[in-house]
């Protein structure tokens, strides 16, 4: 920096303190107004940093504590916190845009000034700035900073409103941020305090929990992920269409073939239920085809996830259960002979088909290969039934 950008740089931040330093701190909005008018300009060409408005800032709400010893709704000093927030995110939107490094310390610090005397700051100023932060986390692109903001946010909205529907909405947020930083751990903590302090979650912030249940690498996932599909298999509204995003789930993140029992057990569960309903044929056929992309996920995490996992270096698909494999074909085509052959064409059961088609043929092959004579005859019969699923 120049002699001279020095000597501007100092005289700014000198007018700056000498103008918090005397300026009206009747609450005016006159004299708010013009505050966050003068804190944009002395950030203009960045003679004063954000750090230092800030402490220009804190210096003018220490003036107004003084005057009025403490805040309260009768005096508006308090007003101080809300401008002070709505000039942070103003200045830190900016920096973002002529892409000056976010100053992480200032937001903890006016944070943690607010939450100290939180108790004596109106409902109605509290939830403005929740929504400031909100807002401001929402306009930036870089996932770290604007998990920030979020967190925040979250922390007024669950310990200031309670049971907030806005609580869920920042957890959701927050866990996608920290999702995207890579972080999968925090993102099912997050998540998960989310929904503790949430009256009623919905069924898709359970769906999004088991993601991140998968993700996460501190807990064995079954420990995570049964309690969270019992607590789906129970709610009410729980259709086949939800099974889709968690078999999709199991498929990339599963580790553990048990997991796939236990979503079976609740895909019976729910289709059980809804027999009591008048089933529509799209239902059943998309029952057949969740089905068999159960029976693919269980397939794929016992061989191709457990040798990756293992690194013996050996196939472990030698010690699937080829017989109870061959016995879930032969359900999985009987159900398909059941749907009138015309209904089956131009439908993913055709693909289902001939996954199963290629599926029995390799395994059998295998069998035959390892001198499992009678499972490797069982896989072929599959093939058999698959052809007359839908040939008349």
């Amino acid at each position: 920096m120049s002699c001279a950008n020095e000597i501007l740089q100092k005289k700014m931040q000198e007018e700056y303190f000498n103008m918090v330093e005397t300026i009206s701190v009747t609450t005016s909005t006159l004299d708010l107004a013009l505050l966050v008018s003068i804190a944009h300009l002395v950030n203009q060409n960045q003679y004063v940093s954000i750090s230092s408005i800030m402490d220009g800032l804190d210096v003018l709400i220490h003036r107004a504590l003084l005057i009025s010893n403490k805040i309260s709704s009768s005096d508006n000093s308090s007003e101080f916190y809300l401008v002070k927030v709505l000039i942070l995110s103003e200045l830190c939107q900016e920096a973002m845009q002529l892409s000056i490094d976010f100053e992480e310390r200032v937001l903890g610090s006016t944070m943690d000034d607010i939450f100290l005397i939180k108790g004596d700051i109106p409902d109605a100023e509290l939830s403005a700035i929740q929504m400031l932060l909100w807002r401001t986390g929402d306009g930036f692109y870089d996932f770290r900073t604007a998990s920030l903001w979020f967190k925040y946010a979250y922390n007024i909205t669950s310990s200031t409103f309670g049971e907030n529907t806005n609580a869920i909405i920042m957890a959701r947020k927050l866990s996608v941020c920290f999702i995207q930083m890579e972080d999968a751990d925090a993102a099912y903590e997050s998540l998960r305090k989310g929904i503790e302090d949430t009256a009623e979650p919905a069924i898709e912030d359970y769906l999004l929990l088991f993601q991140y249940s998968l993700r996460q690498t501190k807990v064995e996932q079954p420990y995570l992920t049964d309690p969270i599909l019992a607590t789906l298999f129970e709610c009410k509204d729980l259709s086949l269409k939800h099974f889709l995003p968690i078999l999709k789930y199991c498929y990339k993140y599963g580790k553990k073939g048990s997991i796939m029992k236990t979503v079976l057990d609740g895909l019976l569960l729910v289709y059980d239920r809804s027999l009591n309903a008048l089933i529509e044929r799209q239902e059943k056929l998309d029952m057949i085809h969740l089905l068999v992309f159960l029976i693919r996920c269980t397939v794929h995490i016992k061989t191709t996830v457990y040798d990756a996992m293992k690194k013996e270096g050996n196939s472990r698909t030698r010690k699937l259960n080829f017989k109870a494999i061959a016995s879930y074909f032969g359900v999985v085509c009987e159900l398909i002979a059941e749907v009138p052959k015309d209904e089956v064409q131009g439908t993913v059961l055709l693909s289902d088909l001939e996954w199963i088609l290629h599926t029995s043929w390799n395994l059998g092959l295998f069998c035959f290969s390892q001198g499992r004579h009678e499972e490797g005859v069982l896989m072929f019969d599959n093939i058999n039934k698959c052809l007359s699923s839908v040939t008349s």
